[in-house]
């Protein structure tokens, strides 16, 4: 897992475990573990941001005394805040966040990447310039 959050990939993690001399994964291993990881993460993310649409979409009803079901509110004023950082190099990894105005709440949150590693690894493509629009991060097409 560690080596997934670090952006380590497949070859620096077997570097690190025969520098401790402990076993390491085949890459088509590591993928496998890789694409089932973000799987699991992209139906959790889309689990917390349903929660929080549902929890604004209620927020407003009671705000507003509105006599209508959460599936009639199709009306969310939001604030969209990004940013790449940077910390003295050029940024790879840009984010993104759609925030409810009313309650502050985290309705959408998006990561953009420049570079994949396993598509690099691969020989596939590797963006110059991320997709404007839908951005949570696949090894094929660095968008949603």
């Amino acid at each position: 897992m560690a080596s997934l959050f670090s952006g380590m990939g497949p070859y620096c993690l077997n570097n690190f475990c025969d520098a401790l001399e402990m076993p390491s994964i085949h890459q088509k291993t590591f993928n496998t573990i890789m694409k089932r990881f973000y799987s699991q993460n992209q139906r959790l993310l889309e689990e917390i941001f349903s929660k929080a649409a549902s929890m604004v979409c209620k927020e407003l009803i009671r705000l507003y005394s509105l006599d209508v079901t959460e599936e009639d509110v199709t009306d969310i004023s939001g604030s969209y805040d990004g940013s790449w950082p940077t910390q003295g190099h050029k940024p790879q990894i840009g984010i993104g966040c759609m925030i409810d105005v009313v309650t502050g709440l985290v309705i959408d949150g998006h990561v953009c990447s420049l570079h994949c590693h396993t598509c690099a690894q691969s020989g596939e493509f590797v963006r110059s310039t991320p997709l404007v629009g839908s951005v949570r991060s696949t090894s094929k097409d660095h968008r949603g």
